[in-house]
């Protein structure tokens, strides 16, 4: 008899989240300089519909529900809206991190007197 392993929808959301996360950070390493901060969404966003269109297409996009429709089935115009949810998610994802990164790091310092 074989199992499926179910994973649940949120834990699927979070992964394509964290992909996202990764692979932009990854793209601005790898681009000579600096990139201009006012880039950086458009770039996740790039990153976000790829993601979710390589999903999609893939054995696994038929397993990936978002409400009652699998990502497989979805229609390019629903496909961008999971894409720029998914960009909101990783922008408070990423805040989310960077704050926990800078916990303790102002510890010691004066607050500025008048």
């Amino acid at each position: 008899m074989e199992t499926e392993l179910a994973i649940p929808g949120f834990v699927n959301a979070a992964l394509l989240v964290f992909v996202v996360l990764a692979v932009t950070d990854f793209v601005k390493a790898a681009l000579p300089g600096d990139l201009d901060p006012r880039f950086t969404p458009l770039l996740a966003l790039l990153v976000a519909v790829g993601a979710v269109f390589a999903v999609a297409e893939s054995d696994w996009g038929g397993a990936q529900m978002v409400g009652d429709v699998s990502l497989a089935a979805m229609n390019v115009w629903s496909k961008l809206i999971v894409a720029v949810l998914l960009v909101g998610g990783a922008a408070t994802a990423d805040k989310v991190l960077n704050a926990v990164r800078n916990v303790g790091e102002n510890q010691g310092s004066r607050p500025p007197t008048e």
